[in-house]
């Protein structure tokens, strides 16, 4: 992907059966750090992290079809 595609990416991860989040978002974090459209919808991740401020751009995450057992939102 090109550096320029990077900077507004728009990240379709649905439907890939992942498990372990702490792994995806490590990746994305150095990977995809501008990404604004995250979509992470049937898959199953159980939770994420706490922290998605590296994130700074992200605007929209479905997170939908997910086996969350707790998600704590929070609304800045």
């Amino acid at each position: 992907m090109k550096n320029q595609d990077k900077m507004n990416a728009t990240l379709n991860l649905s439907s890939k059966n992942i498990t372990d989040e702490n792994e995806i978002f490590k990746e994305l974090i150095s990977s995809y750090p501008n990404v604004v459209n995250l979509d992470l919808s049937d898959n199953r991740l159980t939770s994420l992290p706490e922290d998605l401020s590296p994130l700074s751009k992200l605007q929209f995450l479905d997170i939908q079809g997910n086996a969350f057992n707790d998600v704590n939102l929070f609304i800045i």
